[in-house]
């Protein structure tokens, strides 16, 4: 199993702060810095990976639910806890016939 996880990373050239691969591509990157070729490449990478994870396919922790499935037992209790007790008294008086 492979996990990965929401990363927040921002960073910028010091020379060249106005410098973005994402807008600007590798033919703009300033004098052949080094630093700014390495933003490319973290880039590049990224958005790599990116497109790898969604060709992969829908999570595997999504569960996809078999239309031959009956629904769970409904427990009474718990609908008490949201339902009015007014009409749980009626319900219960037509049930026991009076």
């Amino acid at each position: 199993m492979l996990k990965l996880s929401l990363i927040r990373w921002k960073a910028k050239c010091s020379r060249h702060p106005r410098f973005d691969p994402d807008i600007d591509g590798a033919g703009a990157i300033p004098g052949n810095c080094a630093r700014c070729h390495q933003l490319q490449t973290i880039y590049e990478s990224h958005t790599r990976t990116l497109k790898l994870i969604r060709a992969f396919g829908p999570s595997a922790s999504l569960k996809r639910v078999s239309r031959n499935t009956q629904p769970a037992e409904i427990d009474r209790h718990q609908l008490m806890l949201f339902s009015d007790p007014k009409l749980e008294r009626e319900e219960s008086a037509k049930e026991t016939g009076g």
